[in-house]
């Protein structure tokens, strides 16, 4: 897959992420991509805030829309580790919720930090990155042998 504008690291990540199912797979390098998009006003020194407010907003968009996909094809082909997965997925929705009330409670007061956007930051890049390689790679090969 080609991406225009992206240097080598970020389109060997973006490959890497790759499952062989588009749709799911389109998803995850949206999500990664929003991440590489926080991180650079971090580097840079210039809104921080925003960025980490716009992705926190589009996480709560794509955890229903990623999960439900996931989920979707894990109960029409009958992925005997739907539990496991769906608990993850319950895990990480719950992470996501608790940098949104710190996000918004330190806004409210004016104090969101970029040390709070290098959080978020870390923590769901690592997420994502084994979330994929411990159960969305089993998922995959179990599906696609099933499509």
């Amino acid at each position: 897959m080609e991406y225009n504008g992206i240097d080598q690291e970020i389109e060997k990540k973006l490959n890497d992420l790759n499952l062989g199912i588009s749709e799911l797979d389109d998803q995850h390098q949206a999500f990664f991509l929003h991440m590489v998009g926080l991180r650079r006003p971090l580097i840079d020194g210039s809104g921080g805030r925003e960025k980490l407010m716009k992705t926190l907003r589009f996480l709560d968009s794509f955890v229903i829309e990623h999960f439900s996909s996931e989920e979707k094809y894990m109960r029409r082909y009958n992925y005997p580790g739907i539990l496991v997965h769906k608990a993850d997925h319950d895990a990480f929705a719950a992470t996501i919720a608790e940098f949104k009330t710190k996000a918004l409670d330190l806004d409210a007061r004016g104090e969101v930090t970029s040390f709070l956007a290098i959080e978020v930051t870390r923590r769901l890049e690592k997420w994502l990155e084994d979330h994929i390689r411990a159960l969305d790679r089993k998922m995959a090969a179990f599906l696609v042998e099933k499509m």
